[in-house]
């Protein structure tokens, strides 16, 4: 069966923002798809985790998943209503969270109830959470809490900002190289990741 690969995007964001289609074009004997949630601006919960339902369905072994800042709990939320107890493929969480934020109280409804995190780690085996020291969106202190409660490794970067092209982050070679290490049965495009050291996180 030929792996799957779905990004989430996060509040206020597209499918077209950021580094979401540069990530997909890396893996050209993947089955990429960046789901379109609804109503970016003003997001409701039951409407994402409908949207990821209908797009995902139910997941595996071959389903890989890359998800960025609201887009993370939302995964995680979509990941402990999975009637099945088979684990994915693979799971990154970029500048995520899963708690209440100050400076974002309108996305509070994401998180009004405890997520059932037992449920989420028996399908998120192989993960990582990436966070930027210089985040000024969600803070590096909530991703990190975050990797502690899904039990992930954790990697730090820097001069990443909240990850978006706004910040000049257009690209995620990061993360596309964690990918690479979990398809090992693919060749990278151009060759690209060929000479990239393995991933080291905290």
């Amino acid at each position: 069966m030929k792996p799957r690969l779905f990004v989430v995007h996060g509040y206020q964001a597209q499918v077209d923002s950021h580094w979401f289609h540069w990530l997909c074009q890396q893996f050209p004997d993947v089955a990429t798809h960046i789901v379109a949630l609804p109503d970016a601006h003003h997001p409701q919960l039951s409407a994402w985790l409908s949207a990821l339902q209908a797009a995902i369905g139910q997941v595996d072994e071959q389903t890989f998943i890359v998800a960025h800042s609201l887009g993370c709990v939302t995964t995680l939320r979509f990941l402990s209503e999975q009637t099945e107890a088979a684990a994915l493929g693979g799971l990154v969480l970029v500048a995520g969270f899963a708690e209440p934020l100050v400076n974002l109280p309108e996305l509070n409804g994401f998180n009004r109830e405890a997520l059932h995190w037992s449920a989420v780690r028996k399908h998120s085996h192989n993960s990582l959470v990436v966070l930027s020291e210089d985040d000024a969106v969600v803070a590096p202190e909530a991703t990190e809490r975050l990797a502690n409660a899904l039990y992930a490794p954790l990697l730090r970067l820097n001069h990443r900002g909240h990850f978006m092209r706004q910040n000049g982050c257009d690209t995620l070679p990061e993360v596309a190289q964690w990918l690479w290490q979990h398809l090992p049965q693919l060749t990278p495009a151009n060759g690209m990741m060929s000479h990239q050291k393995p991933l080291t996180s905290q």
